[in-house]
């Protein structure tokens, strides 16, 4: 951060973090916790990726919305993640097109679950509650009356 730092005040410029995320909660905690230092004198972040498959094997790459699940979309998943080691049997092939058309139906926004945890780890809450939202919707309207 030094290094940014010392370029930033060179060029008379503010300091952002374009893009982070992928990870742990935890991990994603640790990153804003880092950036909101005042001493980093950070202007701002974006965290990525907003919305993925929520994973039932690890939480290892948690996201803000997820994609809900169905038992077609993850045989036909852990299939297509095979050659990553997550070996599993082949989907037949109307197992195949009715997972990715689960897939698709499930990831349009009104079908997609807010993550309460990483809301809390990206400091979204409802300015009343201190709650994470729970939909979308609360999420937009958080993120736009900050």
């Amino acid at each position: 951060v030094q290094a940014m730092k010392n370029l930033s005040i060179k060029h008379q410029t503010p300091m952002w973090n374009s893009e982070f995320g992928a990870h742990t909660t935890q991990w994603v905690r640790d990153t804003v916790n880092h950036f909101e230092k005042p001493g980093n004198q950070i202007s701002g972040w974006i965290y990525w990726p907003w919305k993925r498959v929520g994973e039932q094997d690890s939480k290892r790459w948690a996201a803000l919305m997820e994609i809900p699940h169905s038992p077609n979309w993850d045989k036909t998943r852990r299939w297509i993640g095979a050659p990553l080691g997550l070996f599993a049997a082949k989907p037949t092939r109307e197992e195949a097109l009715k997972g990715m058309c689960e897939f698709i139906q499930m990831s349009a926004a009104h079908n997609l679950v807010v993550n309460p945890g990483m809301a809390q780890a990206l400091r979204i809450t409802s300015a009343r509650t201190m709650q994470p939202p729970d939909t979308l919707a609360q999420v937009q309207a958080t993120c736009l009356h900050r």
